[in-house]
């Protein structure tokens, strides 16, 4: 456990940067809040009756009758840090973290105090920040800060002691120290602005070909991971577009087979319903066979063949009274004549037969080619409309691949003037270290440092006007 104090007057500053992410709008880093002594639990809300309550402390000293005398201060703010080791992380929930948080708050006396607790996740070690207002909200009166960090030390070495394991061996030895009446006093922070400015400082001095080939392989790494996304998205592409024909030409192809065994089978049935009708017309022509063949054995029979042809022969030379005549005259002397006719008389009668046959069969078959147009005709509109999204899916599959890329080549672009930046400069960092003071350095780096934030910033700036 490491506790750190901060003093400071904006409740707006520190809530602007406890409740946000550092140069960000976003409060992602934000895990969880919490409040002591305030009647909303709303964080926005928290800090502004904080500030309203610090503006207020002499108001609230002559409510409770205390004299507006003494020093003032303008530090009514209150800044608490509460950090774990990281190896504690798995073993702490939110209801240990708030224990501490009100243990560290008693042991400076500010247990009555109004306090906001933030919980960031954005480190590897567990760490609480709480806002506290030093104004006391019963009577306006200032938190004292006597020996507030000397508390915080013993607490904080009580507390590990009561958790089973001390992190802080110097601190023990600090304590222990200063019970044997030893004046002892901690090393001093070094703010993280100057040491995020040390960092980078270090960063800037590895800008070598090394820093540019790591940068290389991290882009050819995201170039390799999005073409392999791209071919993976061709790949079933055509692996969809041939599953999508496979199926709609095997469903046409159901559709036609059906209206085939369809079509055969009424036909079928039609031929099944005149094959009596074909076997008395047989077995008739077969008996008129036989008959002439019997009246062919007698002139009377001869006789009688001929009148029972009239109607036939008629038909057969009707409008033409000498070729009938002439036909007449044949037909009384000729056999050969008499089987003739005979022979397209039969004729007659099986052409009208199948004639009736074939109109049946068209009856029966008209109803079954609509239904066959009607299924086609929905098939190919399902075929459209399923093309069409597909079609569109793959557009859309498309259009993420082109986003990929161009967000990839924004980020190369982008990675590569970062470089170039820090690149350029270097040497100022290199000159405003040099020839100074240790803590003149840090200071001189951490203006170096905001320069080339600011260039940064004027750089994204200037690449969104262009995009």
């Amino acid at each position: 456990m490491v506790p750190k104090l901060i003093r400071g007057a904006s409740f707006k500053g520190a809530a602007a940067y406890l409740l946000h992410d550092i140069d960000a709008a976003s409060g992602q880093r934000v895990a969880w809040t919490d409040v002591r002594n305030l009647a909303s639990s709303n964080p926005e809300t928290a800090w502004r009756v904080m500030a309203a309550t610090a503006l207020d402390a002499d108001r609230l000293k002559e409510r409770a009758g205390i004299k507006a005398t003494g020093r003032k201060s303008a530090q009514s703010v209150l800044h608490l840090v509460l950090s774990w080791h990281p190896d504690e992380a798995a073993s702490l929930d939110r209801e240990q973290m708030l224990a501490a948080a009100e243990g560290a708050l008693k042991a400076i006396g500010a247990g009555d105090r109004q306090a906001l607790i933030i919980a960031h996740n954005d480190s590897a070690h567990p760490h609480l920040h709480i806002l506290v207002n030093r104004v006391s909200s019963r009577d306006g009166r200032l938190l004292s800060s006597s020996k507030e960090k000397l508390k915080l030390s013993k607490w904080a070495q009580r507390y590990e002691e009561e958790r089973g394991k001390i992190y802080c061996e110097d601190r023990v030895l600090n304590n222990e120290a200063r019970a044997r009446g030893e004046y002892t006093r901690a090393e001093k922070g070094i703010p993280w602005q100057i040491m995020k400015a040390e960092r980078l400082v270090r960063e800037a001095a590895n800008d070598n070909p090394t820093k540019v080939q790591q940068l290389r392989a991290q882009l050819q790494e995201q170039v390799r991971g999005v073409g392999a996304r791209m071919r993976a998205v061709v790949n079933r592409h055509a692996r969809e577009w041939t599953e999508f024909e496979a199926a709609h030409i095997e469903r046409r192809r159901e559709i036609v087979q059906s209206f085939q065994r369809a079509r055969a089978k009424a036909r079928q049935g039609i031929f099944a319903e005149f094959r009596p009708l074909w076997r008395e017309l047989r077995a008739r022509e077969q008996e008129e066979a036989a008959r002439l063949a019997r009246d062919e054995a007698t002139r009377l029979g001869r006789l009688r063949t001929v009148f029972r042809m009239i109607g036939t022969w008629r038909s057969a030379f009707e409008g033409d009274r000498l070729q009938a005549a002439s036909g007449l005259w044949s037909a009384l002397f000729s056999s050969e004549k008499r089987r003739e006719l005979l022979g397209q008389e039969q004729t007659k009668r099986r052409e009208a037969l199948e004639s009736r046959q074939r109109r049946t069969i068209r009856q029966a078959i008209t109803p079954i080619h609509a239904e066959h147009r009607l299924r086609l005709h929905t098939w190919s509109r399902a075929f459209q409309a399923d093309r069409s999204s597909l079609v569109l899916a793959h557009s859309a599959d498309r259009a993420k691949l082109r986003a990929e890329w161009a967000k990839l080549r924004q980020d190369r672009a982008q990675a590569y003037a970062a470089l170039r930046v820090s690149h350029e400069n270097r040497q100022a960092f290199t000159q405003a270290a040099t020839g100074q003071s240790y803590y003149d350095r840090l200071k001189a780096m951490a203006k170096a440092h905001r320069e080339v934030a600011k260039e940064q910033t004027n750089q994204r700036d200037r690449d969104q006007e262009r995009e």
